[in-house]
């Protein structure tokens, strides 16, 4: 195959790709979800709060210790737009060799420093005996996170050409099979040791069939790796930039993740791991909207960032602004969803005793909505490759965040509310204004438009949300399943309605409403 004919074989648009990606990758998140709370159901019920504390802990550890991975993929991938929108095959096979050299490294980096962290673990461990085989548990947990390094450049040619489809077909297999296999073995052996074995089997053979399927999709790319040497040729004003983009992003990342990651381990640290596992049921039901948010962005990433490399701003702007009206009617449905029903949800999924306090709840529901709000910022300001500019902004985040989170926690001893709140505070500090502020800059826009948007979103969501708290306390049955099912459809009916009665006749409706009578006409031929 030439050249020109590998760039045709690739020219669906971006659109075409984007639905599909979609289409696939939500599918794949809803099976792997609903599995995921049955086989958490059954973990809890046979191990118990404390074992459910560990894979909080241990996630939030490697997540801190993963740094050494230096924020090397956003900025490559960066890079890799780049070059397959100047159509460049050599170009993208140097970056993809460049990529996979240094997430070998930084496998081995990250699974160094996760050995060395071993002899603290069981200072962040509070309230709980001494558990012999913890340090076993530890290191299974972080093989299974570390091994995927070792893989991970191979899914970045699905992104570039915005075919994650494959890898969504992919994780839904292993992943039905995993929860599966898991939770019969949880069921007839109690066993935490082979959870995480069967865990660390499941990822390296998706690993390494999405390795095949890949190396066979894609030949041309891996054909330079063949032709030339270990060593990478790039253009030295390529390498410059790459070097300063990584410093800035990582920079970026031990900001994020000091706010991301230290408030479980405070709360682990300082409140209790028992409560932790409480806590973490909360953060489960939230990481499930959040991944189905990130499921869809993920899905139209690629897609962003060829437009971005060769589109003008005023597309990109426009672009944006769709996308900001998409995910704040997602966002505010999912987040004034989640308050209203999340109490009456874990009551009847795990029981009474695994309740978080109202106040507790409402500040994580804030937290959530402040930042989910924030997805259209994110991906924009990634595949714009603002990375040296946000590089100051994440450092403060980080500092405010400590230190408000300790001023709530040791001062005012509001316990978990006060570092939830400590976290609100660092994010209006800094992400709330600067984010938009660059990207408006880039649009060459007036950033103003954007905050008078973000405040009519806000009280949108705010007065949907009470509306149908009220209505729900209106309504009451005695049967606890049917009383849940009937608020959440009140949710839903209330809440869509409000949106739609508000913003029905806006531009950024009227447009992701032609797309989807489009699709809709589309797949049924006419």
């Amino acid at each position: 195959m030439k050249n020109n004919d590998f760039w045709a074989s690739r020219s669906a648009t971006r659109t075409e790709h984007s639905v599909r990606n979609m289409v696939f990758a939500i599918f794949s998140q809803g099976i792997i979800t609903f599995l995921s709370f049955v086989c958490r159901t059954v973990f809890i019920h046979q191990l118990g709060k404390t074992y459910l504390g560990f894979n909080g802990l241990f996630s939030d550890i490697f997540s801190l210790l993963s740094l050494a991975e230096l924020g090397i993929e956003s900025v490559i991938l960066y890079e890799m737009y780049q070059a397959a929108g100047k159509e460049n095959l050599q170009e993208l096979a140097e970056l993809l060799k460049l990529f996979k050299k240094l997430y070998f490294r930084a496998g081995a980096v990250i699974g160094g420093l996760c050995v060395l962290f071993l002899p603290v673990l069981s200072f962040v461990v509070s309230d709980i005996p001494k558990v012999p085989l913890l340090p076993v548990y530890y290191l299974l947990y972080v093989s299974n996170s570390v091994m995927t390094y070792f893989f991970s450049y191979n899914r970045s040619l699905l992104i570039v050409y915005q075919e994650q489809s494959i890898e969504s077909i992919l994780n839904s297999i292993f992943g039905i099979l995993l929860n599966v296999i898991q939770m019969v073995y949880l069921y007839f052996f109690s066993d935490y040791i082979g959870y995480l074995v069967l865990m660390n089997i499941a990822t390296l053979l998706n690993n390494i069939s999405l390795r095949q399927i890949v190396r066979k999709r894609y030949p041309q790319v891996f054909q330079w790796e063949k032709k030339t040497s270990e060593k990478v040729y790039l253009d030295e004003q390529v390498k410059i930039k790459l070097r300063k983009n990584v410093k800035a992003r990582f920079v970026s990342k031990l900001s994020t993740a000091v706010v991301t990651y230290t408030d479980n381990l405070m709360i682990s640290a300082f409140v209790s791991t028992a409560v932790l596992g409480i806590y973490s049921n909360y953060t489960l039901i939230a990481y499930v909207f959040k991944n189905l948010l990130n499921t869809i962005f993920n899905a139209l990433k690629g897609s962003i960032g060829q437009l971005v490399a060769t589109e003008s701003n005023e597309k990109v702007y426009q672009t944006f602004k769709n996308i900001m009206f998409l995910n704040f009617w997602m966002v505010s449905y999912l987040t004034g969803a989640f308050y209203v029903l999340v109490d009456s949800f874990i009551r009847l999924w795990i029981g009474a005793d695994y309740i978080l306090p109202v106040s507790t709840v409402l500040l994580f529901c804030i937290n959530m909505h402040v930042r989910l709000l924030r997805n259209p910022l994110l991906y924009f300001n990634d595949v714009c490759g603002h990375f040296v500019q946000l590089k100051r902004k994440n450092i403060w985040e980080a500092l405010l965040n400590i230190v408000f989170s300790s001023f709530f926690l040791f001062v005012c001893h509001w316990g978990i509310a006060g570092i939830l709140l400590g976290t609100f505070c660092s994010d209006l500090c800094t992400n709330f204004w600067f984010e938009p502020f660059l990207l408006y800059t880039r649009f060459q826009k007036d950033v103003k438009d954007y905050f008078i948007r973000y405040f009519l979103y806000i009280v949108t969501w705010i007065l949907g949300s009470l509306f149908s708290l009220w209505v729900c306390q209106c309504i009451s049955v005695e049967n606890g399943i049917l009383n849940f099912l009937i608020h959440g459809l009140v949710c839903t009916l209330v809440l869509n309605t409000c949106f739609f009665v508000l913003w029905g006749r806006c531009k950024e409706f009227q447009f992701l409403k032609s797309v989807l009578l489009h699709f809709l006409k589309k797949r049924r031929g006419y």
